[in-house]
């Protein structure tokens, strides 16, 4: 399985005449309409086609990077071996600046009588002050003071201490370039340790949920590409929301029966990826921050990956930590894709991405990004590796190393399930295919009627009151309609409430009071008033034909990968519908 080949090998370019990482260099800047520019620059990364170069701006948060390409740094640049005492030189004459600085700060302060002189005495009070100057000039003075030369000063105090700072740190540029390249390499022993992790079973944990006789052991490992979804696959509890994570054991019921296995692992040895959900499953309102808290919590357990392992009869359920999405193994043309970057502010019709050369800045990143994807897809073949050396769950089979091309060949089989299959011809229209089968409401027939949640209360304490004149909550799904609009746009709806009682106290003359002439016990009795009936009129969207319905038709859009992603819009209608004519047919098969 070569999947962490790609065709973009580049080689790196080694010139005697390039910079060493970390060494500084007179760089000239040209301007438009502007004279060259020469800054002492500090060169800080190395890449496969450019060098990049970076310096203080005269600011201690903020530097300034250029790239060069290879041709331009030799025309434009030149060696600086005695840079520190350049930066030294400016470090000294930028704090001589500083303290000049200071000191006009300090002079103006004086003249407006603000700060006492050496030779006055430190306390001064109004009187005094006025006393040596008119009250006129004092004014101006302490006018011009506030909004003109103090700020400035203190403004240039601000700047000369931002570009001492900064030029402090300029002399640990060098170190930082290194600290860098250094973190980059550490990634690598990161990638290296996971990959050991997932080899060893350090974050996955494997669960038998079916027995039986293994596969023949030259039986191939085929790895299907789709990633898959629980919970449109088995539509469990798809009138509560659809499954979540803790419906796990009714899935494992559900996969070891051979219709349903065959389907999803349909090879006698499979991988399959799974997720619980596709989306977050609604838990209701949330009464706490608490309760808040415990619904995201679910819902970041419903995104967990699962992967399921057939050997023969045997199935295994694996949980792993990892995330395997979008797919298990990439498209066969992914990693062989020319690298390409977006056109920004493009309005053409006719925009196509632009390709990324190994002349280009971006070339180098794009090489790190299909690196980490690379190394992304590959976590499957740790994983498998793993499994094979050191579990039994793909026994018997001789020894396989996916590190030999051969025994990839031969002992495993990539299936791209969701790269070849065929997209339907007819994609079903859950709306379309309603109001098709609505055309057959007639009074008597009976439909599927779903209950909205603002009509049953859900966010308020009248969940359980009568509303529209029945009880929302004794309402069934499936109702018998009493009445078609003309213009069949609304439909009413009956359904019984069962029949309709009145309890009352008579005496029972039968039974006299023991001691106690003329004393009877009393009675209950029960008046029969007849059927009740609830009735509401709702839209005809609202509803669908069940007697219209064909046994299996949700099989359509089961099968429609399209459409499983919104299996909550027409499974309740459909799988109500299919039962309805189950138990029909049971009872047909009684009489």
């Amino acid at each position: 399985m070569n999947v962490e080949r790609s065709t973009s090998q580049v080689s790196r370019v080694s010139r005697d005449d390039l910079p060493k990482l970390g060494s500084w260099h007179w760089c000239r800047f040209n301007h438009d309409d502007e004279k060259p520019i020469e800054e002492l620059c500090c060169v800080t990364h190395i890449g496969s086609n450019f060098v990049r170069t970076e310096f203080y701006t005269g600011s201690d948060r903020h530097t300034s990077g250029h790239l060069w390409k290879f041709d331009e740094w030799l025309e434009n640049t030149r060696p600086e071996p005695n840079w520190r005492q350049i930066m030294q030189q400016r470090s000294n004459d930028t704090q001589r600046e500083l303290q000049a600085a200071v000191q006009k700060l300090v002079q103006d302060c004086q003249s407006a009588h603000l700060v006492a002189s050496q030779n006055e005495s430190p306390i001064e009070t109004l009187a005094l002050t006025t006393s040596r100057t008119s009250p006129e000039e004092m004014k101006s003075k302490l006018i011009a003071l506030k909004n003109e030369t103090f700020p400035q000063g203190e403004k240039r105090v601000e700047a000369l201490t931002q570009r001492l700072v900064g030029i402090q740190k300029s002399f640990c540029l060098a170190e930082r370039a290194q600290v860098d390249k250094m973190n980059k390499a550490l990634s690598i022993v990161d990638e290296r340790l996971f990959a050991l992790e997932l080899y060893a079973g350090l974050i996955e944990s494997v669960k038998q949920i079916r027995d039986g006789k293994p596969a023949d052991a030259e039986t191939p490992i085929a790895i299907r590409q789709m990633l898959r979804y629980m919970d449109e696959e088995t539509l469990i509890e798809f009138d509560k929301g659809g499954l979540d994570f803790a419906n796990l054991e009714q899935f494992d019921e559900w996969v070891a029966r051979d219709e349903n296995l065959n389907r999803i692992a349909p090879e006698p040895r499979c991988i399959v990826a799974l997720k619980v959900r596709r989306n977050d499953k609604d838990y209701g309102f949330a009464r706490s921050i608490g309760e808040a808290f415990a619904h995201a919590e679910w819902n970041e357990h419903n995104k967990k990956t699962y992967l399921l392992l057939r050997n023969g009869d045997r199935v295994f359920r694996l949980e792993s930590e990892q995330e395997f999405k979008p797919r298990l193994i990439p498209f066969e043309e992914e990693l062989s894709q020319p690298f390409e970057r977006e056109k920004w502010f493009s309005r053409s019709s006719s925009y196509k991405p632009e390709v990324v050369t190994p002349q280009d800045f971006e070339f180098d990143e794009k090489v790190e990004e299909r690196r980490k994807l690379m190394m992304q897809y590959n976590r499957i073949v740790f994983l498998v590796q793993g499994l094979l050396d050191r579990s039994k769950v793909f026994s018997p089979h001789p020894h396989i190393s996916l590190a030999d091309s051969d025994h990839l060949a031969k002992y495993f089989k990539l299936v791209r399930d969701e790269e070849k299959v065929l997209p339907s011809t007819h994609t079903p229209e859950w709306e379309k295919y309603r109001d098709d089968k609505n055309k057959a409401v007639r009074v008597g027939c009976f439909v599927y009627r779903d209950e909205p949640e603002e009509e049953s209360g859900r966010y308020s304490r009248d969940r359980n009151r009568p509303k529209y004149g029945y009880d929302a909550a004794r309402r069934p799904h499936i109702c018998q309609v009493s009445r078609v609009s003309k213009d069949r746009k609304t439909v009413t709806l009956r359904w019984s409430l069962g029949n309709k009682t009145k309890e009352r106290w008579v005496i029972d003359m039968t039974r006299p009071v023991p001691n106690k002439p003329n004393y009877y016990y009393r009675k209950m009795l029960t008046d029969d008033l007849g059927e009740r009936f609830g009735v509401q009129r709702v839209e005809m969207n609202q509803v669908f034909a069940v007697q219209a319905y064909r046994p299996g038709d949700y099989k359509q859009f089961l099968c429609d990968a399209y459409q499983k992603g919104r299996y909550l819009r027409w499974a309740p209608a459909l799988l109500n519908a299919e039962r309805w004519h189950m138990e029909r047919v049971k009872q047909e098969q009684i009489k």
